[in-house]
């Protein structure tokens, strides 16, 4: 029983079938007869059956290096934006950053798909003190 299609030509497996019947006490030399001829085409749909189990175990791992990558990538976006963030006080690291590349998500994803659900927010503390926010003098000294 096979999926594929026979690896044997029709004409090979039409003489086959004579040598199944009519031929089927006949041999020429060169151990040409029946037994032989069945045992090649046997073998020959064996070693088919076997490409066709590896093609169907190559397809499946080509299928998860596919989806190992696009996870990566979509990881990687998720990565790049966070130390994005992180790095707007540090001049360096954001120079670095922006010179990052990544390759477009093949796959369009729905956030609520990746492993982690939804992108968390970062909560950054700033603390930067202005002018606007210094008290005034005149409110220390009434203050006090």
């Amino acid at each position: 029983m096979h999926s594929a299609p026979s690896p044997i030509d029709p004409a090979v497996s039409e003489l086959l079938q004579l040598f199944e019947g009519p031929l089927k006490e006949v041999e020429f030399p060169g151990a040409i007869g029946a037994s032989q001829l069945s045992e090649l085409a046997t073998g020959l749909e064996r070693a088919a059956d076997e490409v066709t189990r590896l093609e169907a175990l190559l397809e499946a791992a080509r299928s998860t290096v596919l989806e190992q990558r696009q996870a990566l990538v979509a990881r990687s976006h998720r990565a790049l934006a966070y130390a994005r963030v992180y790095a707007e006080d540090v001049p360096t690291l954001r120079e670095q950053l922006d010179h990052i590349q990544l390759p477009k998500v093949s796959k369009a994803r729905n956030a609520a798909d990746l492993p982690d659900g939804p992108v968390k927010p970062i909560r950054r503390r700033r603390n930067p003190v202005t002018s606007a926010q210094l008290p005034i003098e005149s409110d220390v000294a009434a203050a006090e």
